[in-house]
Parts: C-alpha cells; structure tokens; sequence
C-alpha cells in the first residue's frame, strides 16, 4: 500500500521523536504529505478570546517548542510538515485530526506503562488512537 497523506503525533517523549523520524523515513519514501499534531487540554475559558489567548500561550511555551523541533527535524531530512496543535482529550482529538485530515497513515510512538496492573486498569491515549482512528496505525517502540 502505498500511504499518500501521513500524520503524526507530536508529544515530548522519546518514543514520539522516534516515531517523528519513522514518519519522515516514510513520507520521503512515499512522496507523501506529512502533518504532526500535538494536544493541549481544551481551554479553561471558552469564547473567542480565552480560546486566542490559551492557543497563544500552547504555541509560545512547550508546544510551540516541540512543533519548531518537528519542523527542524523535517527540513533536515528534506521532507517538508505542516504542524497543527489541537485542544481535547488526547486519544479522542488524535483520532479526530486523523479523520477529519483524512490520513492514510497515523504515526504514534508509544509509551509503555509499566506492570500488568497499570496496563489493565487504564488504556493508554495512544491505544485508545489505535482503536478509534479510521486509517492505519503504526505505533513505534
């Protein structure tokens, strides 16, 4: 299958920096279209200007930090990325930039929880993707 539009997951972990460079490999291999996304908590004040406000503060802080690195690290490799941050509950808002992108392939790096207890109990955000997200999941180690 060839992948014509790919998104990835852009978080501050190593497993996304791993999976931000399998998704670059792949959108240069495929000559396809690369989008990374990262998910803030929706915004404490609803309303044009508490949304304005909260999405300038995401974007100016850590996130914007990890959206420059997603976009340096592209360029570097000769791929070029459109970058987005998306307020919501993060495997939900994952899995709806997927659908609404119409992505043929979501990029996730995964973070394990540890022990068989953890792992029971709670679904981790990026399993919740994979279950809901209406194209291709590849999570990356």
């Amino acid at each position: 299958m060839a992948y014509r539009k790919i998104a990835h997951w852009l978080k501050g972990s190593d497993a996304s920096a791993k999976a931000l460079e399998v998704a670059v490999d792949l959108a240069k291999a495929y000559g396809a279209a690369l989008q990374s996304v990262a998910v803030e908590p929706a915004p404490h004040y609803y309303g044009d200007i508490g949304e304005a406000s909260e999405a300038e503060r995401v974007v100016s802080g850590e996130t914007g930090k990890l959206l420059e690195f997603a976009r340096q690290e592209a360029a570097r490799r000769g791929v070029e990325i459109e970058t987005y941050v998306v307020f919501g509950q993060k495997g939900d808002a994952v899995a709806e930039f997927a659908r609404a992108g119409r992505f043929d392939l979501l990029v996730v790096g995964a973070q394990g929880k540890s022990g068989f207890i953890k792992r029971l109990v709670s679904a981790s955000a990026w399993q919740r993707v994979a279950r809901k997200a209406p194209c291709d999941v590849l999570i990356v180690r």
